[in-house]
């Protein structure tokens, strides 16, 4: 992933970073609430969490940053996939070998099977 960009270890890592990013913008919206006839407070709903952000919307610069973190995100998810190459070919090696093993380990009763 370091060729497109990201000096991430692993996917866990990207994850890691990228809600980290995502917290402080989670924060501003529900705490966004000005109690006035727009946006209630998310305190003001009586604790039910969908009541309080009901009324909710994204301000302008909240809008920015959720689209950068999609951005990011959708980047991200675009270099891993890129970094693990031909995982179908993989799995398909593999599942030749572990027939062809059972097929060594069982010949006989195969054999025995078909005639």
């Amino acid at each position: 992933m370091s060729v497109e960009g990201f000096d991430y270890t692993d996917e866990a890592e990207a994850r890691g970073d990228i809600n980290s990013q995502l917290r402080p913008l989670l924060r501003s919206f529900f705490m966004s609430g000005d109690g006035g006839a727009n946006q209630p407070g998310p305190r003001q709903a009586g604790g039910n969490i969908a009541q309080a952000v009901s009324g909710l919307k994204l301000t302008a610069e909240q809008e920015v940053e959720l689209e950068r973190l999609q951005d990011l995100e959708r980047s991200v998810a675009t270099a891993s996939l890129g970094c693990q190459g031909d995982t179908g070919a993989e799995l398909e090696a593999i599942t030749l070998r572990y027939e062809e093993a059972f097929i060594d380990a069982n010949r006989a009763a195969l054999e025995a099977l078909g005639s």
